[in-house]
């Protein structure tokens, strides 16, 4: 009986996540056109039936594609803009309420309260696909680290997230959709580590605003670039290809998409779903900043030669590269 109520509860549970997502997508083709509708389902609700070929071709050749499905990088800078929003509001609340709250909870296992579930609710949202759930087990696992006050040590913590992933699939790890989810966690939990040491740093506070924010802005370049240079290996060995543009296009791209496009539409997406409305709430203005992602990347894709043939790299010399990536 207790099972067969587990399986009923799940059951329910699963039907009000497709109910969810249906409404959002109903909702999304009453409000965006083509070609922003494509991906605007694309990346808030993992659903690329949308997505016309043209489109995916102009994504291919700038070595943006892969902001068009929901992946472990999309989930990241979710957590990361959802942990950086909680921890702001709860630095600013009076004094004596810190005080208050932090005596059992410090403020970072509070933030980690507020972001998991936003992090969870997106992956469902987006059809808890395998490569999906497999990100957001590796995030959940950095979150626990952070929460036990292991954020010194999250790369073990990423080698069980691992562990825990290919007991349950073996094959998973010859899936390069888990190998890329894999390395854009790592490379995003890496790169938080590099930007709190600076955010520590003493002599921050005494620089101006404007030089702040410059470095700010260097800072989210940075991330791009390396998030970007990191995944060529393994596209060359998949396609025989290595997208040089996506340098330069993802430098813009990844900032604008994870810190803008994807938790605004995932805003009003929500706000959507809880209000039972029939059309997404600031439609016309999701349709503008989502044609401002396309417009840019077919600009660039009529770039010639946006995509370099290769011979795929040795798997000796991919292991040379990350190992000195590692090291570095």
């Amino acid at each position: 009986m207790l099972e067969s109520g587990a399986v009923s509860l799940r059951w329910r549970g699963w039907n009000q996540i497709d109910h969810w997502r249906t409404s959002i997508r109903d909702a999304a083709i009453r409000s965006v056109h083509q070609p922003a509708l494509g991906v605007v389902l694309g990346m808030i609700i993992g659903e690329r039936g949308y997505l016309e070929q043209e489109l995916q071709d102009w994504f291919m050749a700038t070595g943006t594609v892969h902001l068009l499905s929901i992946s472990g990088s999309h989930l990241g800078l979710v957590a990361a803009v959802a942990y950086w929003i909680v921890r702001c509001l709860i630095v600013r609340m009076p004094t004596m309420f810190i005080l208050t709250i932090t005596r059992r909870l410090i403020i970072s296992q509070l933030a980690i309260l507020f972001t998991w579930p936003a992090v969870a609710l997106y992956a469902l949202l987006a059809g808890a696909e395998l490569a999906t759930v497999r990100s957001l087990v590796m995030i959940t696992m950095a979150m626990v680290a952070v929460w036990l006050g292991h954020d010194r040590h999250l790369n073990h913590t990423m080698a069980v997230a691992v562990l825990l992933i290919v007991c349950h699939d073996p094959r998973a790890i010859f899936d390069i959709s888990f190998q890329l989810s894999f390395l854009s966690v790592f490379v995003m939990i890496r790169m938080i580590g590099f930007v709190d040491a600076w955010n520590k740093d003493p002599t921050k506070s005494a620089q101006g605003w404007m030089s702040r924010a410059t470095l700010s802005g260097a800072k989210a370049l940075s991330f791009s670039a390396v998030l970007t240079v990191t995944t060529f290996p393994l596209v060359a060995f998949y396609f025989n290809q290595v997208p040089w543009l996506g340098v330069l296009t993802n430098l813009a791209a990844i900032p604008f998409t994870g810190f803008i496009l994807v938790p605004f539409g995932l805003g009003m997406a929500i706000w959507t779903m809880m209000t039972g409305a029939e059309v997404l709430a600031w439609g016309p203005g999701l349709e503008y900043v989502f044609t401002w992602l396309v417009t840019g990347v077919r600009w660039c894709a009529t770039i010639p030669g946006a995509q370099w043939a290769v011979a795929a790299p040795s798997i000796p010399a991919m292991m040379l590269f990350y190992a000195g990536a590692v090291v570095a």
